[in-house]
């Protein structure tokens, strides 16, 4: 931001950051994002998709054989858990001020995101975010689906 403004007349209002290693997100998530960043005047927004069977409720720690729940207590049904939502890496919009409270804060990496952190709802599946080989065959399987629909819409 710094860079870009000291050699242009261009003033950020707002920044997006979009991960290199998420090729596939939703159409509008982006403007979603903004949208939400401009109409609450909050300090950042970020896309969170459903955690659906990785709920933290079923999660565990491993130490060889020994197995410990993480949360205590029985083991529910995961359609009767509370729902919670796993930040899918589509976006990030972060509010100018935030950004630059965030550098006041070098301790901390994520002081940018600041205290009034939003977010917004992408669908499960709908960000696809290449961490492994086998990502690149689901990205592919995703846009051939894309594609396929596509040319179905367009036939009919």
């Amino acid at each position: 931001m710094h860079y870009v403004e000291s050699r242009s007349t261009f003033h950020a209002d707002a920044l997006v950051t979009l991960y290199g290693n998420v090729p596939l997100r939703g159409e509008d998530v982006v403007d979603r994002a903004l949208a939400k960043l401009e109409e609450t005047a909050c300090d950042s927004v970020r896309s969170f998709c459903p955690g659906g069977k990785w709920h933290p409720a079923w999660m565990s720690t491993c130490h060889g054989d020994i197995v410990k729940p993480f949360q205590r207590g029985s083991i529910h049904r995961r359609q009767d858990l509370e729902p919670m939502f796993l930040h899918d890496g589509a976006v990030v919009a972060v509010s100018r001020e935030s950004m630059l409270r965030g550098e006041a804060t070098p301790d901390d990496p994520h002081a940018f995101f600041g205290i009034n952190r939003r977010g917004i709802e992408t669908a499960m599946g709908e960000t696809i975010e290449i961490d492994h080989a086998r990502d690149l065959y689901w990205a592919e399987a995703v846009l051939r689906e894309q594609k396929q629909n596509t040319n179905l819409r367009k036939a009919s």
